[in-house]
């Protein structure tokens, strides 16, 4: 979804591919929200077969089943940079204790033999990082799992504040906030 890293990517498969054309898999539903990176995508002349043929997200899904692929439904594993607002400063540092952070809060979850646990850590604003998890896992966790969970996520120094959010959805939450939609 990023500008600067969709621009940076094609140019650099640019330079790699010559002059043969290139595309990418942007789909019709990302073109319903707010997304830069379709913008260095047309700067670049970048082709998006998926989208111009108005294919969805969950027409994707729907022929990934009927082909055979194994993750055919496989949740969203999008870039530590969704986990920071708009027009926000990104410090090297908050995207490595993001990184860090999650990485064990996977574990600790792997651990609990139940199952994905989908979430993502936030910064909402300069000060406060929020925890967002998916309302079915959470009510899958026992009251003791989620002290466990949330003293883990204490005991990094940015997080011991973080308040849980239990959501409906997880992806797209900066774009909801914006409330924008794609040119």
């Amino acid at each position: 979804r990023c500008y600067f890293c969709k621009k940076h990517l094609f140019l650099e498969l640019k330079r790699r591919a010559a002059d043969l054309p290139l595309c990418d898999g942007t789909n019709h539903s990302d073109l319903s929200h707010y997304r830069p990176g379709l913008k260095a995508l047309s700067e670049l002349k970048i082709h998006s077969p998926l989208a111009e043929a108005e294919f969805s997200k969950q027409d994707n899904r729907e022929v990934g089943a009927l082909i055979g692929l194994d993750h055919w439904d496989q949740a969203a594993r999008p870039c530590m940079l969704t986990r920071l607002p708009y027009n926000q400063k990104v410090l090297a540092s908050d995207l490595t204790a993001l990184g860090e952070t999650e990485t064990a809060m996977n574990r600790f979850f792997a651990g609990l033999n139940k199952g994905e646990i989908r979430f993502r850590l936030r910064k909402v604003s300069p000060e406060t990082f929020e925890m967002h998890i998916q309302r079915e896992d959470f009510k899958r966790l026992s009251e003791e799992e989620r002290t466990e969970a949330e003293h883990l996520l204490a005991s990094f120094p940015l997080f011991a504040s973080a308040q849980w959010k239990p959501m409906e959805k997880l992806s797209g939450y900066f774009d909801r906030l914006l409330g924008q939609k794609a040119h």
